[in-house]
């Protein structure tokens, strides 16, 4: 089993236990630090640690904001935990700055593109599908009478004859669709 660097300062020197355990505390703390607003953060959001007011702010302004947003002291703002709220552009700089990427953001917007996008897909193939089925009876017209009265028998009543007929016809039509 390996021992961390921080098991091995322990063993090394016992009476420096608070010391080291404060540098280490210190240094964890820092390093979960928000990298806009510099606020406690837990997560990587979009590519930074960010914390989730933060992370919020990027995905209601990172597809749009910048066009929304102006900063009236020519975007000079320092973006902390206390004055974040104070200057939308000058916060919304800071997320593109520290890596933060809105091609990560799966909002609503993305999900309704991706539907409309399937929903095209699926006419697209609905209509694709009626007009082979339509090809096929324009095809077999020609030949419809003499198909459909092999289905027919002479001792049938008209109005069997005639049900009979649209069934054949039907059964014809999918047969023939399913054939290569």
């Amino acid at each position: 089993m390996e021992e961390t660097i921080h098991e091995k300062m322990i063993v090394m020197n016992p009476t420096s236990f608070s010391y080291t355990s404060n540098i280490v505390q210190k240094f964890e703390e820092f390093s979960r630090q928000c990298k806009i607003c510099g606020a406690p953060a837990l997560h990587n959001y979009y590519g930074v640690l960010s914390c989730s007011p933060c992370k919020m702010f990027f995905k209601r302004n990172a597809l749009t904001g910048q066009k929304r947003f102006e900063c009236v002291f020519s975007g000079q703002c320092d973006v902390n935990i206390n004055n974040r709220r104070i200057c939308s552009s000058c916060r919304l700089a800071k997320c593109f700055t520290s890596g933060m990427r809105s091609t990560l953001i799966r909002c609503s917007l993305l999900k309704n593109i991706k539907s409309k996008q399937k929903q095209d897909k699926m006419l697209k193939s609905i209509a694709k599908t009626s007009n082979i089925l339509q090809t096929i009876q324009e095809q077999n017209q020609p030949h419809r009478k003499e198909l459909c009265s092999l289905f027919v028998m002479p001792e049938m009543n008209s109005t069997m004859q005639f049900l009979t007929a649209q069934i054949s016809e039907h059964i014809l039509i999918v047969i023939l669709f399913c054939v290569d």
